[in-house]
């Protein structure tokens, strides 16, 4: 899970390719998702600001991503 606390992407440091939007960022994998498109298990929290607060969007968003973690886990968990 990556912390998203800033105005510009810097996450380069990962070494890996992804796709991104027209301000740099990695794409979700859809709209109500907090997982990055084409890498199951990497979540970004705190990017998408709705207005409420920092703190409001990133507990709201890493909600999202624990149940998204969790039920992936659990799909791993079934193979």
């Amino acid at each position: 899970m990556i912390l998203c606390t800033g105005y510009r992407p810097a996450i380069s440091y990962l070494g890996i390719s992804f796709e991104t939007d027209a301000d740099g960022w990695m794409l979700r994998r859809s709209e109500d998702s907090q997982q990055v498109k084409d890498h199951p298990g990497l979540y970004l929290v705190g990017r998408f600001y709705r207005g409420l607060g920092p703190l409001h969007n990133i507990r709201r968003e890493a909600q999202i991503a624990v149940r998204e973690i969790a039920a992936h886990l659990d799909g791993a968990s079934r193979r």
